[in-house]
């Protein structure tokens, strides 16, 4: 194959995967990532399996006073090796000792399928903070709840283990 087209595929190559790249990551632009500051901790990678279905994460307190409400989480990783059907339910919930007395607020449910895909969700937070807030609940002082469900009750989940990434608080479309 002479030179010049050998260079021109290769060009063409570049170009397409640089643009299924960027296609693929533009919900999100450099300029709207926050990063950590004193007030906020770095958030870490969440964890799901079965015996460990639930995960809570600390909203830092400038989320809240910036109006940051799209919540962007990505599932990284699925293990499954039954292939079992399941979801994970994501909600707001106030943090305190006491979390019996108020109903974690639902921002949505994430429809895993085929039960093994990964990818990028994108969730709008802002009808639960309200609701929350219309409940009278203290909302400087609240989680992000990260549940994995089963979508049939009697079929086990065992071995499910789904990673997901720091959540994101991007502000408001």
């Amino acid at each position: 194959m002479p030179v010049l087209p050998r260079l021109v595929t290769r060009l063409l190559l570049i170009v397409v995967l640089g643009a299924a790249f960027l296609s693929g990551s533009s919900a999100i632009s450099s300029s709207q990532i926050k990063l950590a500051t004193p007030e906020s901790k770095p958030a870490t990678t969440m964890v799901l399996t079965a015996a460990q279905p639930l995960a809570r994460i600390p909203i830092p307190a400038e989320v809240l006073r910036e109006k940051r409400t799209s919540l962007a989480l990505s599932i990284v990783k699925i293990t499954n090796p039954r292939d079992a059907a399941f979801s994970i339910g994501v909600s707001l919930e106030p943090q305190s000792a006491d979390k019996t007395k108020i109903k974690p607020a639902a921002i949505g449910s994430l429809g895993i399928y085929p039960a093994g895909q990964t990818g990028y969700h994108r969730l709008n937070a802002s009808a639960a903070l309200h609701d929350l807030q219309a409940s009278g609940t203290d909302t400087n002082h609240l989680c992000l709840r990260v549940e994995l469900r089963r979508v049939h009750p009697k079929e086990p989940l065992d071995g499910l283990e789904v990673t997901l990434s720091p959540p994101q608080w991007l502000p408001a479309n």
